[in-house]
């Protein structure tokens, strides 16, 4: 579904404008790679260490502007923690004890295969019929003094409701990869694990787009 789909779905109830709660706050591809890199270069820095070359680091003239505008876009989103303490705790307790890539390893990738298109438009007209509920609904659609309407919808609530009510259709596409996967055991465990990721990110794609 094309961003100038989605606005038309809900451009047409005549809101000013739209903005819809965020629940997940997560760094940008840009600012996680270098927040990988700085952790690996001070992976056996003692605590104080770390945080001193975290200090000269971070105001640097290459990272500075970077880290500002990742802390502008996470404010602008509605993050209300200090972000610089969340990328330093994410460098140092996550990504210096993450085992770093070695691209000279070989790894076998596994078959792709992808979710069918009549399942993924299930799933993107469920979150608009979502969206559009909450926003009709008087105690869950909220107007502000900007006319801006924010909507209360968590993800993995909606999601869950779609699973509740297109039992049918996931039994549908449960039924697409056994086909496709003959040649090996399907494993289901991580088959829902995709079915859930798929849902999150249209979710958020959907959300961007407004």
């Amino acid at each position: 579904m094309t961003t100038t789909a989605i606005q038309q779905l809900f451009n047409k109830e005549g809101n000013d404008s739209i903005r819809i709660k965020t629940y997940r706050f997560v760094f940008s591809d840009s600012v996680i790679e270098e927040l990988e890199y700085f952790s690996q270069l001070h992976q056996f820095d003692d605590r104080k260490a770390f945080k001193e070359a975290w200090k000269e680091w971070f105001q640097s003239d290459k990272i500075h502007p970077i880290m500002n505008e990742e802390i502008n876009r996470l404010v602008h989103t509605g993050y209300k923690g200090n972000i610089e303490e969340k990328m330093f705790k994410s460098a140092r307790y996550y990504f210096r004890k993450k085992p770093a890539n070695k691209p000279d390893e070989k790894k076998k990738r596994k078959q792709y295969i992808g979710l069918s298109d009549e399942f993924l438009k299930s799933i993107d007209h469920h979150i608009i019929s979502c969206l559009n509920a909450n926003m009709k609904s008087n105690a869950n659609a909220k107007t502000n003094s900007n006319h801006v309407t924010v909507l209360d919808v968590q993800p993995a609530e909606a999601y869950e409701d779609f699973c509740t009510n297109h039992i049918e259709q996931l039994q549908k596409e449960i039924q697409h990869f056994a086909e496709a996967t003959q040649e090996r055991p399907m494993n289901v465990k991580e088959l829902c694990i995709k079915f859930k990721k798929t849902y999150k990110n249209r979710y958020y794609n959907i959300r961007i787009a407004l």
